[in-house]
């Protein structure tokens, strides 16, 4: 695996390297280096098929019945992300949602950060950790462009 990263960096975004220590590939290129730091902060990456326990889902009900949690602040709290709590409220059946997010508009220099971001490798997740916006607001902006 001498030349690993030469004709993965055309794919790297279906590419998971949470989990692979620095070295374990062989000698790596720039680009790998930063994918990891993206994955290493995407819950997504990090939690693959992580079961929810009981004390998450008693968790992530209470603050939500409280109204005083976005799905950002919930997904910073329970190390999952924004669409994974949106499908468990769904499938346990909750009524309540989070409370929704300031709408603030998108200036040009985030607009372009998240694009040269998102050809870097980094998620729409990672991407909004960066950038203090919420993944779902990132997904939509993004839609657009790739």
């Amino acid at each position: 695996m001498r030349n690993f990263g030469n004709g993965q960096k055309k794919n790297k975004n279906e590419l998971n390297f949470a989990n692979f220590n620095e070295g374990v590939l062989g000698k790596e290129p720039n680009w790998v280096k930063e994918k990891r730091k993206a994955d290493q902060i995407n819950p997504a990456k990090v939690n693959v098929k992580k079961r929810w326990t009981k004390e998450e889902d008693n968790l992530l009900i209470a603050k939500v019945k409280s109204n005083n949690y976005t799905y950002k602040m919930i997904s910073e709290d329970l190390f999952r992300t924004e669409s994974a709590i949106k499908r468990r409220l769904i499938n346990l059946n909750v009524p309540y949602r989070p409370i929704p997010e300031e709408w603030k508009p998108w200036s040009e220099e985030e607009e372009n950060k998240a694009i040269t971001l998102r050809e870097q490798g980094y998620d729409c997740f990672a991407i909004g950790r960066i950038l203090g916006r919420t993944q779902m607001s990132v997904v939509d902006k993004l839609r657009s462009y790739f």
